[in-house]
């Protein structure tokens, strides 16, 4: 049983929907090049039911739960992404006509903001560093002096 169900934990779909809006308005990638880096990733063509789902919940996102802290947005939020959903259906019907399925390939984030690929090169740093713990000695006991 996951997590979210046992502490009945759910963050508001509102919150996403305003992320997407604040990334659009202020990030450096659109919500073009979103739609273009999902395809990839999840292997969907601009053909597919699934891409055209997408432009449509940005259009009309159907009822969504009340956010407690951002409600006050949500007419705003949802006005923008509806306005914005013609263009996503366009830059579609281009990938569609062109035959690019995708777009470009996503950047690669993580290493722009520091962050590791996977735990093991982690625990190499860590090791070649001699700090901390590691997966076989979690508490850092083993390490020499």
């Amino acid at each position: 049983m996951s997590l979210i169900l046992v502490l009945g934990i759910c963050r508001p779909k509102l919150r996403d929907y305003i992320d997407l809006m604040a990334m659009d308005m202020a990030g450096p990638y659109t919500l073009e090049d979103g739609l273009s880096f999902h395809m990839r990733r999840y292997g969907i063509t601009p053909a597919s039911n699934d891409a055209a789902r997408i432009v449509q919940l940005l259009e009309a996102p159907g009822e969504l739960e009340i956010d407690p802290v951002f409600q006050d947005r949500k007419d705003d939020v949802l006005r923008y992404l509806a306005n914005r959903a013609p263009d996503l259906e366009q830059r579609l019907h281009q990938m569609r006509r062109s035959h690019d399925d995708t777009g470009p390939e996503p950047p690669d984030r993580t290493r722009q903001v520091g962050l590791t690929t996977t735990f093991d090169e982690l625990v190499t740093a860590k090791n070649a560093l001699g700090d901390g713990p590691t997966p076989h000695d979690p508490d850092g006991s083993r390490q020499q002096a």
